[in-house]
This record gives C-alpha cells, structure tokens and sequence, in this order.
C-alpha cells in the first residue's frame, strides 16, 4: 500500500513543477520581448532624431531668392532640435553665418536642392549622459545658377534626454567632398573669407560653401 500512496503523492508535486517552471519561462519570454521592444523603440526614436537633424544642417542655406533670412528666423527650425549654448548651437549658428555670407554675395549663389542617403546602417553607443548616433552617408547639394558638391560623410550626433525629449548636444562631421576635374562646379567652404569665428566649434564643416572651385 505504501508505493500507490507515494506515487500518488508524487504526481501533483512534479506537476506543480512543471507548472512553476511553464510560468518562470513564460516570465523570461515576457520581460525579454518587452526590452527588446523597448530597445528597439529607443533606437528608432534616437535615430530619427538624428536624421531629422541631419536633414535641417544639410539644408541650411536653402533660401528664397526673394529676401535674405536673418541668423535668428534661420535658425528657429533648430530649436525643438538642438540643446542651448551646446557645442551642437555653437556649431550650427557658424555654418548658418557663413551661408548667410554667401546669400549676400553678388551674384548671389544660392542652394537649390540638397540630399543624402546612407551608406551603412546608424549605429548607437550609449554613454554616462548621452548617446551617440553614427551616421556614415553620401550627400548630395545643388546650387543655382550652378554648381553643385557630393561626397561622403561620417557624422556623430550626440543625444541627451530634456524635458522635451530627445535633444542634440554635439555634432561631428567627418567629410570627404568628390571633387576633381569631373566635377568643375564642387564647391567647399573658403576659409580665406570666413564670416566671424574663423575655426567651427569641432569637427569639419560639412562642404557647403559655394565659392571655392576644387581642383
């Protein structure tokens, strides 16, 4: 009589583990997948955020014919983006002086178009107060009455958390322009004619300026 008893005291005690082990697993799977969707949903939002600046600096420039925009209305598109006084403002309020300069210029040469489209997939490291967002891209700028610049770049977008989300606190360009006797009208920064600060605030400017014909 005493091995039914045992084997019937047995048999709820291996299921009840079997149970607690269904639901330890079903717990791994659950808190897995959410952090997983949770890191993908903070890489998609870093990354567009860093696209979108990207977009806005390459863009810079881009102004009617019929006025000339000056450096406080340019620069309002950047405030959602850009983190105060950061080296990200400082950095993009120089590249906005020295197209402005440029919009001055008779004849005006002004941008047209401008684009950019990847090369790699944006990879992110995190770091103690911010992350960074890598951008490795080809771009492309128009500009009238004509000219244009094409290259490559490498850009690092540094992100920091505010009361307003995800915000810009550095940028780092890396840049390679495509110039050469195939492209007579590639046109980079001259720094022989720089408008205020003479060197940007880190990293190279990204070739914008029309005025030097690279050889």
């Amino acid at each position: 009589m005493a091995t039914p008893l045992t084997l019937r005291t047995r048999t709820p005690l291996i299921g009840i583990g079997a149970g607690i082990l269904a639901a330890v697993i079903a717990l791994g799977v659950y808190f897995g997948s959410s952090y997983i969707s949770r890191h993908d949903q903070r890489t998609t939002e870093l990354t567009r955020v860093a696209q979108k600046v990207l977009t806005l600096e390459l863009n810079l420039g881009k102004w009617p014919r019929a006025r000339l925009v000056s450096p406080a209305s340019a620069y309002r598109p950047f405030d959602r983006w850009l983190v105060p006084k950061s080296q990200a403002a400082y950095w993009t309020q120089w590249v906005l002086n020295q197209d402005l300069a440029v919009a001055h210029d008779k004849p005006q040469i002004r941008l047209a178009a401008a684009h950019w489209w990847t090369r790699r997939v944006p990879t992110l490291s995190s770091h103690k107060t911010y992350t960074t967002v890598l951008l490795n891209v080809y771009w492309w700028k128009k500009f009238d009455p004509k000219g244009e610049s094409t290259g490559t770049a490498k850009v690092a977008i540094n992100l920091e958390k505010t009361r307003r989300g995800w915000a810009v606190n550095g940028i780092f360009w890396d840049s390679n322009p495509g110039a050469g006797p195939d492209q007579p009208d590639s046109f980079a920064y001259d720094f022989d004619h720089l408008v205020g600060a003479t060197v940007p605030p880190q990293g190279d400017p990204p070739p914008l300026r029309p005025r030097v014909n690279n050889p």
